[in-house]
């Protein structure tokens, strides 16, 4: 099975991928609406990136599933202590599905937050699911979605100061080699975002776990 039949497979049968991971100093809020406030400031800071800019500049705004989801990346054992303190956090904040508080999430655009079920029956409505029906038409299920593409945020995690913040973001607009393409790349890409506090502003970090973490999935 290739990595984008796994991404959407993951997506249809609500798969959470849990993850064994060293204990981490802050405790995972498991099952939990997001209430951080800090949390909600790196979305939208993320979202700011030029990679997100035609989604920021679309009139309908942008679809989003309503509840968290991460993408695992292997990890370098050489990798710095408080990279790793970082990753250890992700890993607990995303032990299991977040959801948001709607009137704290603000990207500057309209969210429209979009149910796991939505997704699983526009997918099985396209075919996924059924005998002899090839993924070619699987990607008609997102074709109602502003720009033809359904984003999904992790969790954010943070090191002990709340100095650095994690989180991915994954893209899902159809198939891959299908002809179908976003203005950033291919369908079911993520992108890890390592961010940096600096005088009370989210900023990117180009630490080492950002160039481990990235891929089409």
């Amino acid at each position: 099975m290739n990595r984008a039949h796994r991404r959407i497979t993951f997506l249809v049968v609500c798969a959470i991928l849990i993850v064994t991971s060293p204990s981490s100093q802050m405790a995972a809020q498991s099952g939990t609406a997001i209430t951080d406030p800090d949390a909600y400031a790196v979305y939208r800071a993320a979202f700011a990136l030029p990679g997100f800019t035609d989604f920021r500049n679309s009139i309908d705004g942008i679809a989003l599933l309503d509840e968290t989801r991460f993408e695992e990346c292997a990890v370098n054992p050489n990798t710095p202590a408080e990279w790793l303190q970082l990753l250890s956090d992700f890993r607990a904040q995303n032990a299991t599905a977040r959801t948001y508080m709607p009137a704290m999430l603000d990207l500057g655009v309209p969210v429209e937050l979009v149910p796991l079920a939505t997704v699983t029956a526009l997918l099985k409505s396209v075919g996924f699911g059924t005998p002899g029906i090839v993924r070619g038409g699987w990607g008609e299920a997102y074709d109602g979605f502003p720009q033809r593409t359904l984003l999904t945020f992790s969790a954010v995690g943070f090191n002990a100061d709340k100095s650095l913040a994690m989180i991915t973001v994954a893209r899902d607009c159809g198939l891959s080699g299908e002809g179908r393409r976003i203005a950033s790349g291919d369908c079911h890409r993520f992108n890890t975002f390592m961010m940096r506090r600096e005088q009370g502003q989210w900023i990117p970090a180009h630490g080492p776990l950002a160039r481990q973490c990235i891929g089409v999935a």
